[in-house]
């Protein structure tokens, strides 16, 4: 067992200044920022008797000493979240998240004052389908050699053709082993999820393996680390060549032990630094994050990791190897042919989630120069199978749907989105109005609008209008539309630079794609004006 570096009454409650306020209104009670914050910390500690506290500047330190007093904060003491306190006090709870949350650091809270007699739960989940008696007997087996000495193994039997609890033998009366019908690993996790009853979580693949520390490092981690949502290791491989080290030590090594890592975010849309079997977060983070996407049988965790460094997840990662990861014949990661659908799936969708985040569209070329690179994006348009139709249509909706919110946003003619969509228009020139038409199924009748006030067309408008690739059919179901269009550049015209205007007018006609014979047929007959027809 690793021994603990943290006393007992060692805990610091960092709160800052902002937050006192809330802290006050939970417990009811009338503070100034002019007060010395003691005087706080007094009325607070009339409130929780059972607790003595002590201030250290802007720190609230639970300790032993009956006497309040300040001093400086001694620097041993162990950093830990406002919200602790808060949970002290009775955190009102409104959602069920909200309160695993607040009992999450409760329970926190309370291990740290009495860690000889306090251990928190770590639930390890383990979904399982068709697993060979040995190998999942071996996984069972370290999951319960766990130095850690307050653990509950949660092993989700997939629908499995021999019910693993079969498998397991003696080891089964120690197991928590739960059948389900057949449906995906995905949402076998997420009834392991709902099932545990830990403050933590720890995920186990089935062919996996667990060194004797792994969750009792992680632990201590999670101790050290004020607000730390989730906390991952290095790994081992192991397959038919034998075992090696996986090359995913990519975080800075900070002495022996954990590094912070605040970059989640930009450290995934490089590539993902862990694997679901090194990974345990607090169960409240999970169930914020939402459920694993039922629809992918394969790449879901990595979908999942992407959806929590989107919320903003702060991570820690152990510089060590504490788990091993097994490649066999006829799983899932073995399978290249099924896993290259779930993959464009998985990185399309975490494109499409970072389209719909503003904020985070300064990071869109990174991941999409990635998803490139692997050759998800072209092979999606190679497919031709109705899921395939189904997800490039979502993707080009959801790409033309950046111009309408950045738009509102007053964001329509920043560069990222102009490159985003002229990319996807070169990549697929054998086809590129489709890149228009997701603009217009998206928008209805915003076409019409735009159109109808061109006398007063802005710029920004113009901008966003005339950067759309445009299908032969709205041609020809928008010859009254261009001609008023023209009108409004006529407009513009008379309100710009000479230079800025012709290039409008150039724009217009350049970057709308050519008609085809029935469309100038049906251009010939509507009353455009002669040099704009001559032009297209």
């Amino acid at each position: 067992m690793v021994s603990g570096a943290f006393s007992a009454f060692d805990v610091a409650i960092t709160a800052p200044p902002f937050q006192w306020h809330r802290i006050c209104r939970i417990l009811q009670l009338e503070y100034s920022p002019e007060e010395p914050l003691s005087v706080l910390l007094q009325s607070i500690g009339e409130r929780l008797k059972q607790y003595k506290l002590t201030v250290y500047s802007s720190a609230v330190t639970v300790l032993a000493d009956p006497e309040l007093h300040v001093e400086p904060c001694p620097q041993g003491a162990l950093e830990w979240h406002w919200e602790s306190l808060c949970s002290l006090a009775g955190l009102p709870e409104v959602t069920h998240v909200e309160t695993v949350r607040a009992w999450y650091h409760q329970r926190m809270i309370e291990t740290l004052l009495d860690p000889g007699q306090s251990f928190p739960l770590v639930s390890i989940v383990i979904p399982a389908y068709n697993e060979s008696e040995a190998l999942l007997r071996s996984t069972v087996r370290s999951a319960l050699s766990q130095t850690w000495p307050n653990c509950e193994v949660v092993l989700i039997d997939d629908g499995s053709q021999r019910p693993a609890s079969e498998l397991l033998g003696d080891l089964v009366s120690r197991v928590r082993c739960i059948r389900q019908p057949n449906s995906g690993v995905a949402e076998a996790r997420n009834h392991g999820i709902a099932q545990s009853r830990g403050e933590f979580i720890h995920f186990l693949d089935a062919d996996d393996l667990l060194d004797p520390t792994c969750v009792e490092e992680k632990v201590r981690v999670f101790q050290a680390v004020a607000d730390l949502e989730l906390c991952f290791s290095h790994y081992r491989c192991e397959g038919d060549n034998g075992v090696k080290n996986a090359d995913n030590h990519i975080v800075p090594k900070v002495g022996d032990e954990f590094c912070p890592s605040r970059g989640l975010l930009q450290t995934v849309l490089q590539r993902f630094p862990f694997q679901i079997s090194s990974i345990m977060l607090p169960r409240w983070v999970a169930l914020d994050a939402g459920p694993f996407d039922r629809d992918l049988r394969q790449s879901q965790d990595n979908r999942q990791w992407f959806r929590l460094a989107l919320r903003g997840t702060k991570v820690a990662g152990l510089n060590r190897d504490l788990n091993t990861r097994r490649f066999r014949p006829g799983s899932l990661t073995s399978c290249s042919s099924q896993s290259r659908w779930y993959a464009i799936q998985s990185y399309l969708r975490n494109f499409m989630d970072m389209c719909h985040r503003p904020e985070h569209w300064i990071s869109l070329p990174v991941y999409f120069k990635r998803a490139l690179h692997h050759n998800r994006v072209p092979l999606l348009f190679q497919l031709k199978s109705r899921k395939a139709e189904r997800l490039r249509n979502e993707l080009i909706r959801c790409l033309e749907s950046m111009s309408a919110v950045g738009a509102r946003a007053g964001l329509s003619s920043i560069p990222v989105v102009e490159s985003m969509r002229w990319k996807l228009a070169e990549l697929f020139e054998k086809n590129p109005d489709k890149i228009g038409a997701g603009l217009f199924e998206q928008l209805g009748q915003a076409f019409d609008r735009i159109t109808a006030d061109a006398p007063e067309i802005s710029e920004t408008d113009l901008r966003l209008w005339l950067d759309t690739p445009m299908t032969s059919s709205m041609w020809e179901e928008s010859c009254p539309a261009i001609r008023q269009l023209e009108l409004g550049l006529t407009s513009l015209a008379d309100r710009l630079p000479r230079q800025q205007a012709e290039f409008w007018q150039h724009r217009f006609f350049q970057i709308w794609h050519a008609p085809s014979k029935k469309t100038m047929e049906a251009l010939q007959a509507a009353p455009v004006d002669r040099e704009l027809l001559k032009a297209a």
